[in-house]
């Protein structure tokens, strides 16, 4: 999957997420996501299903990067295509990803491009923003990108070869849909007030702060005061061409107007208001102004600026080459005693915590936290959450300076915690920033990221039967109800999957639509559960951690709402299966075994799909999918998810419960060397999803083979003689 810039996931795990897909009339099924998935959620108006054309349309991700053999530091990233009837068009972005900004940039013209299958095409069309070449208009900023179209003719392939002159050949093959573009919309109007400052690079005294950021649906006006506490020489003033705003695409954007002047010298209270276009991608944005880190602005709510680090900029081919050693004056701390000192203040919090020290936790927090973690403290205290330990996952090597005050922002550090009477290899795990300052002390001053439910907001939790059941104070006349609905989906699934329960499980239940969104990276109108788990895949195997669903406890309230307890009963099936469910596991095995354990057959979706698709579809490319429901729902996701529930019927009613199983399992027996060997070449986040994606597909032919023994091709041949005479007797 491809994901916008700037809100970047871990290369180091991959997130399954499970999902159940809420309709009107029972429960069809569609992380991390931190990747199978399931959820419920509320049909659009009907949608018409077209034909299926000879070769597959719409949207698919590529997400290759190669590097220039021409130009240093440049790089050429195919992100996506979209094929038409008449047209392939590839969405592309060139990076400037060198430690210099490029005065002039020669190369290959793009219509100089190629695509090439069994002919060779070549574009019929070129974004304006390509039509000078590679680079944007002007000086290319490193850091920055250009992006844009090529259109070429419609080539009688599923696989080819795009060549452009400078850069290294780039395999396509259409294996992973997508739902929609991967393009971030633009930030939404809106006023943003910070009181955020940063040092000077290489003079001494001097800060800029950074107090607004004002969009308006044709501007974005930001403004900022350059302050002089020491005794930091003249300097010129700057002008517009000196400042740049790179968006959520990194395309380069230089301020229109400088109302002010940005110079040292003037006086505290003079806003300097710098004036660009509203940027076209994304709601966070760099600034780049000469002598200061690059910022990384926020332009949306409960957030603030924080210095970008190298997960702010475009992805890159090869690792970033080392700057220079800076020759700007130290703050007023050594790096390697900061990184000592704030471990020891975590571990401070970690001994309180165990130690039930009211006194000492407080200690940890600056003065403006202290109301809020007191209350956090009691309700810790109240939880059944044991091991809680925050640990620091890499060196603070920036910050910003105010005479003897030092801050530190969005330093990574991960939050561990077990949950009482779990199962102990079920641990927790949460990636989190926190803001850090130090004045005679270091305190920590702000909390973000992946925040676990109980910090989230005030929480409550409650043991019954097999379930700790994690919920908000305000929900707790639902909980006699809600026991009740679990109690008899543990029964259900422990009936079709017996030996496999665990004897204490964790069920999260949200109370508004916006929690549940923040928790699961699931929209909340679509989405009536979420079964996540995480896994990572290291040097010596693969670990999954998380293993708990969430229900949306909003999406139960109204009239003729979601069947709840069928909700839980998928979310709780695939639960129980995240041992054996590897991130190569093919959605259409994760889903549909849980479709089967909780009796959830959308006959209707499939017979009308079944009209205008007698075929049925290709086994060999359904395998190579790995997660239903990416982006908005659509027709196609429902009969996904129909389709997988009918093909694991018809596995368990031919082959039994126990030889589907044992091809379920049979996936988490690959050996550790293949996996790697699939992942080796990739480079990023959507590479490695496009890696699992085919490994997939390599596999399941092979299970298939080895477990029931049939070849894929007479097993799809004799599923879809079943399947229709099934959906005909069912009726």
């Amino acid at each position: 999957m491809l994901i916008y810039p700037l809100r970047r996931y871990s290369l180091q795990s991959s997130i399954c997420v499970l999902l159940l897909l809420v309709t009107s009339c029972g429960t069809d099924t569609t992380q991390n996501g931190h990747q199978s998935t399931s959820a419920t959620t509320v049909p659009r108006a009907q949608m018409v299903i077209a034909p299926s054309p000879v070769r597959p349309l719409g949207l698919f991700a590529v997400d290759s990067l190669v590097r220039s053999t021409q130009l240093a530091g440049v790089d050429l990233h195919v992100r996506y295509l979209e094929r038409t009837p008449i047209a392939i068009v590839l969405h592309i972005a060139f990076y400037n990803n060198g430690i210099s900004d490029l005065a002039f940039v020669t190369g290959a013209p793009l219509g100089q491009a190629q695509l090439i299958g069994t002919t060779t095409a070549t574009p019929t069309a070129i974004s304006p923003s390509f039509m000078q070449g590679i680079a944007p208009p002007g000086t290319w900023l490193a850091n920055s990108a250009n992006n844009g179209t090529l259109s070429f003719p419609e080539l009688p392939d599923d696989h080819f070869s795009f060549v452009f002159p400078g850069f290294p050949a780039i395999p396509i093959r259409l294996t992973l849909p997508l739902r929609e573009a991967p393009e971030p919309p633009p930030a939404a109007p809106g006023q943003y007030r910070f009181a955020w400052e940063v040092a000077a690079k290489q003079q001494p005294g001097r800060v800029l702060r950074l107090t607004a950021a004002i969009v308006t649906t044709t501007t974005l006006t930001i403004e900022v005061r350059l302050l002089d506490r020491g005794s930091a020489a003249a300097q010129q003033p700057l002008l517009p061409r000196d400042i740049a705003l790179f968006d959520g695409r990194w395309n380069q954007l230089r301020a229109e107007t400088l109302t002010g002047t940005l110079q040292t010298g003037q006086a505290m209270g003079d806003n300097v208001i710098l004036r660009f276009s509203r940027p076209a991608a994304g709601d966070v944005v760099l600034l780049q102004v000469p002598d200061v880190p690059l910022i990384r602005v926020p332009l949306h709510a409960d957030d603030v600026p924080v210095v970008a680090s190298q997960a702010d900029l475009p992805p890159s081919a090869y690792p970033r080459p080392t700057p220079n050693p800076s020759t700007a004056p130290s703050l007023n701390y050594n790096v390697g005693q900061a990184w000592s000192d704030i471990q020891q203040l975590l571990d401070q919090a970690n001994r309180a915590v165990t130690e039930r020290d009211r006194v000492a936790y407080l200690g940890v927090w600056g003065p403006e936290l202290q109301q809020s973690q007191s209350a956090a403290f009691d309700q810790i205290m109240q939880l059944p959450l044991q091991d809680i330990q925050w640990t620091l996952v890499s060196t603070p090597d920036g910050g910003s300076t105010n005479g003897d005050r030092v801050a530190l922002d969005a330093v990574p550090v991960t939050l561990h915690y077990a949950i009482k009477d779990v199962d102990p290899a079920n641990v927790f795990v949460n990636d989190l920033q926190l803001s850090f300052r130090h004045d005679t002390t270091w305190h920590i001053t702000a909390v973000a990221g992946d925040l676990p439910f109980w910090i989230y907001a005030a929480a409550a939790a409650e043991r019954v039967g097999s379930f700790w059941i994690f919920f908000r104070p305000a929900a707790r006349t639902e909980l006699p109800a809600l026991a009740e609905e679990a109690r008899r989906s543990f029964e259900q699934v422990e009936r079709a999957l017996p030996g496999r329960t665990k004897a204490v499980n964790v069920m999260f239940v949200t109370s508004t639509a916006d929690e549940f969104t923040t928790l699961t990276g699931r929209p909340a109108d679509r989405f009536a559960g979420v079964a996540l788990s995480r896994y990572q895949i290291g040097a010596t195997g693969v670990s999954i951690t998380n293993q708990a669903f969430f229900l949306n406890g909003a999406a139960f309230q109204q009239p003729q709402s979601q069947n709840r307890e069928q909700t839980i009963t998928h979310e709780f099936t695939h639960l129980v299966l995240a041992p054996t469910t590897m991130p190569f596991v093919p959605a259409w095995l994760v889903e549909g075994a849980a479709m089967d354990v909780s009796a959830d057959f959308p006959h209707a979706t499939l017979t009308t799909w079944l009209q205008t698709h007698p075929e049925g579809m290709k086994l060999d490319d359904f395998s190579a999918v790995t997660s239903f429901g990416q982006g908005d729902d659509s027709e196609q996701t429902l009969v996904q998810y129909a389709y997988a529930a009918y093909l694991a019927k018809y596995l368990i009613e031919v082959y039994g419960m126990q030889r589907f199983l044992a091809l379920y399992d049979s996936f988490s027996a690959t050996p550790l060397t293949d996996i790697q060997a699939a992942l080796a070449p990739t480079t990023d986040a959507g590479g490695r999803n496009a890696a699992l994606s085919e490994l997939a597909r390599h596999l399941t032919p092979l299970k298939i083979q080895t477990v029931l023994g049939s070849d894929l091709p007479t097993l799809e041949h004799n599923f879809n003689v079943w399947l229709s005479a099934r959906i005909k007797n069912d009726q």
